[in-house]
């Protein structure tokens, strides 16, 4: 079994997720850690670089895509859990 661990780069460790979606759910809706004015790894807010529909837009990445936009920001890596 797996889960999303998601990483912030000043506080380390601040979650942890099922599955991406679950991941981007705790951090756009869950905890407001994301929202449309966060600045992208090309220096654009969410807002600019995705628009109107950003929420989905972020929904629709995925891990490796989700970490290589906001590089200096966050990071969601896939763990194994043990379930012993």
């Amino acid at each position: 079994m797996t889960v999303i661990c998601i990483y912030e780069d000043n506080h380390g460790l601040i979650g942890i997720a099922k599955d991406y979606t679950s991941a981007i759910k705790y951090l756009i809706d869950g905890t407001d850690w994301l929202d449309e004015d966060e600045i992208t790894d090309e220096g654009l807010s969410v807002g600019e670089k995705f628009g109107e529909n950003w929420k989905e837009s972020i929904y629709n990445l995925g891990i490796k895509e989700f970490n290589d936009i906001f590089l200096d920001r966050f990071l969601l890596k896939e763990t194994a859990v043990y379930p012993w």
